[in-house]
């Protein structure tokens, strides 16, 4: 397919590039791995061109949060996944006397899949 030439469609927009460095996938594999766009270049039905934003450090783990929910059989809304990832930071931040953005470190897969088989406890 010639660069430039549209690949699919995003809400009716034609994608109009697609860069290899733009994209990540998270860590993982199986049915739980998630790939993700970081950034794509949209045309809009007046032809301008718009990023899309790139997804925060709290999307990832939230998506990876829901994926091990998902695993469990169960499921939350994305807004409460955000909530209690952010409630978990402040609480690991307050423990640890540590600020909130160096306790990010601390949610890892691993941590994320521990807190979510606590859930129905």
């Amino acid at each position: 397919m010639a660069a430039g030439t549209p690949r699919t469609r995003v809400d009716g927009m034609p994608l109009i590039a697609s860069d290899p460095q733009q994209s990540h996938t998270d860590a993982g594999s199986g049915p739980t791995a998630v790939t993700r766009v970081l950034a794509v270049t949209l045309v809009s039905p007046n032809g301008k061109h718009t990023m899309t934003p790139k997804p925060t450090w709290v999307d990832g783990r939230v998506d990876a949060l829901l994926a091990e929910l998902h695993d469990l059989g169960m499921s939350v809304s994305r807004a409460a996944a955000t909530t209690l990832i952010g409630e978990r930071v402040q609480w690991v931040s307050s423990e640890m006397g540590i600020s909130p953005t160096a306790a990010r470190r601390y949610l890892t897969d691993d941590t994320l899949a521990d807190l979510a088989r606590a859930i129905p406890d």
